[in-house]
């Protein structure tokens, strides 16, 4: 009995076209076939397509140089390292080579020293972003709470909300800020990153310092220029286009005078309490092993906790100016930290080395 193998095509038969074009070496089709895609999901499917065509590697370097066929070329060799990497070629290597290949990893090994270890320990630790639990701190192992909040806001027109009181959107002519009861998240156009876009409107800007606002036409009180006068000011690479949405949001029927601290996604709690568990057994680890390395093998050994990463070395976070980075928190972790998420909707607060 053979195993079950899932084949897009079966589900997505018009991803057939680009696999018959590729086979057959038209880069015409192929290139025809991603202008037509409707979304980036799409996109990467096809990408994958292409490359798991055997013989495609020749084929895609006689093509002209281009962006898709630069990609479509690093994808295929992606597929064939997760290949080499698997038993499936080992066949076609001599035990010779692998002998060799065990000698040559045992002298790199011999060859990191205790100060190696060290300056990746340092660099890990003075670089390192962590998250905690609700209403915990991590000033015991040398970590400061990470800004809640910008230090400015811009100028220009306010729009507020539809659905809290006391909460605007300010469109301006250097960024877009969130001015709220509890304090005002901006993000500046020189600094915007990225900037997701939907087809119905809605937009969500990224800045360098990892905070981010989302604009949702239907939740401000706002023309409906607004959002083209907004695309206009963001550098065209740094917006992402999104797929349509299934539902849009919608204010309710009475406004609230919730503060943006307030409005967090609601708790998953299994979900979040595995979350900490694995965080905090991974932590304890880090801790203790990046601890006993700074400290050296054969000196003093001290506690993690106790001065860590404090006069040492520059703790500059791989910027080289001192000053920490602040951290973007992943999606889904909302009630898991402590603080309010760079955004406009949860209570998830990273905490960032100083």
């Amino acid at each position: 009995m053979t195993s079950p193998r899932f084949d897009i095509t079966a589900a997505h038969p018009e991803f057939l076209r680009l696999r018959s074009a590729a086979g057959a070496g038209d880069w015409a089709g192929i290139d025809q076939f991603f202008a037509s895609l409707p979304d980036g999901n799409a996109a990467a499917e096809a990408t994958w397509i292409v490359a798991d065509i055997v013989g495609v590697e020749e084929f895609l370097r006689r093509v002209p140089p281009s962006r898709l066929s630069r990609l479509l070329l690093a994808c295929q060799h992606i597929a064939q390292a997760w290949e080499i990497r698997s038993s499936k070629r080992s066949q076609h290597v001599s035990s010779q080579q692998f002998a060799g290949m065990h000698e040559a990893l045992r002298e790199e090994f011999a060859a990191i020293t205790v100060q190696d270890m060290q300056a990746v320990a340092q660099e890990a630790m003075s670089t390192g972003l962590l998250q905690v639990p609700e209403g915990l701190a991590a000033d015991w192992a040398g970590f400061v709470q990470a800004p809640l909040f910008s230090t400015m806001a811009v100028h220009g027109n306010g729009h507020a909300s539809r659905q809290y009181k006391g909460r605007s959107l300010v469109l301006g002519g250097e960024g877009v800020s969130l001015v709220t009861g509890a304090g005002t998240v901006t993000v500046l156009f020189r600094d915007c990153v990225a900037m997701r876009c939907w087809p119905d409107g809605a937009r969500q800007l990224f800045g360098a310092d990892g905070f981010n606002i989302s604009v949702e036409p239907t939740m401000y009180e706002m023309p409906p220029t607004a959002i083209g006068w907004l695309d206009a000011q963001v550098r065209p690479e740094a917006r992402i286009p999104m797929p349509a949405r299934a539902s849009v949001p919608q204010p309710t029927s009475q406004p609230t005078a919730q503060s943006v601290a307030a409005v967090a996604a609601p708790r998953r709690t299994r979900s979040v309490m595995n979350r900490i568990g694995m965080v905090l057994f991974g932590l304890a680890a880090a801790f203790r092993a990046a601890g006993r390395l700074r400290d050296g093998v054969a000196g003093h050994r001290r506690p993690v906790g106790h001065g860590a990463g404090r006069g040492d070395h520059p703790v500059g976070a791989g910027r080289g100016d001192g000053r920490p980075v602040r951290a973007a928190v992943l999606p889904g972790t909302a009630g898991m930290t402590a603080g309010a998420r760079r955004g406009t909707d949860s209570t998830a607060c990273p905490v960032t080395r100083p």
